[in-house]
């Protein structure tokens, strides 16, 4: 992946509002996600099994953030692999896509 840091001011706030949402998701602090979408988010999800882990936020440019993530087994071993990336205006999300892959 391509990291792009043109502005690091819009980049540290990115990965600041990056870990807070992660934060809130893994909580399930609704109330606190609701705050941090846009009136106009689009919101894209995939479909499939939701308990999982969430490792670090990345930079992705001015105004984006990346959230990798896993779903498990019983056994520990990976199920889905996935990533969220979200787009910011202000503070508020206004777009969030999930693309995972499916372990076969």
């Amino acid at each position: 992946m391509v990291i792009v840091e043109s502005n690091r001011t819009r980049t540290s706030a990115a990965l600041a509002l990056g870990t807070v949402f992660r934060d809130a998701w893994v909580s399930r602090d609704l109330g606190r996600l609701a705050t941090m979408l846009a009136p106009d988010c689009l919101y894209s999800t995939t479909s499939g099994p939701a308990p999982g882990s969430f490792g670090p936020v990345h930079a992705a440019g001015d105004g984006f953030a990346l959230i990798e993530w896993s779903v498990y087994d019983d056994a520990g071993d990976v199920l889905t692999r996935g990533c969220d990336i979200l787009e910011f205006r202000g503070d508020q999300i206004v777009r969030k896509d999930a693309f995972r892959k499916v372990r076969t």
